[in-house]
């Protein structure tokens, strides 16, 4: 008994002071590459919530400020497209009718066909008197030269 008695005797004064527990070298390369990594992935989600947050208010925003029309706006078209498409008096007194839009390219139309057909006659008739008239000077400018 007396030598297991020395033994753990022995085994008790290594553990005790003589033989370290446990080297104490920490990889401080390793440490200082996952404390980057973690603070680089940190600000990588932070700067992506933010950006999504406020790519999400943003689109709320237009949802709700966009979408839905006002009652103002809606006066303002209804107004306008009764401007467009009925017969108003501008100035009566003066006799000055508001007509509607459709009615209005009709008539500028025709007005625009009848103004170029009366070109073209005019043209056509000048044209016309033109050639008549170049014998007829012609033929006194023969007989001087006889």
């Amino acid at each position: 008994m007396s030598e297991a008695h020395a033994e753990s005797h022995s085994m008790a004064h290594d553990h005790h002071g003589t033989t370290p527990a446990e080297d104490d070298n920490t990889d401080l390369r390793a440490v200082t590459i996952w404390y980057v990594g973690i603070c680089v992935a940190v600000v990588v989600l932070v700067v992506f919530i933010w950006q999504y947050f406020s790519i999400q208010v943003r689109k709320e925003m237009d949802a709700k400020v966009f979408s839905a029309e006002s009652t103002e706006l809606r006066e303002v078209r209804a107004a306008e497209q009764a401007q467009l498409t009925k017969y108003q008096w501008v100035d009566k007194n003066a006799g000055v009718v508001r007509i509607p839009l459709e009615r209005a390219k009709e008539l500028t139309l025709r007005d625009w066909d009848a103004r170029r057909a009366k070109a073209a006659a005019a043209a056509a008739a000048a044209a016309t008197e033109g050639a008549e008239a170049a014998p007829t000077e012609a033929t006194p400018a023969a007989q001087g030269a006889n």
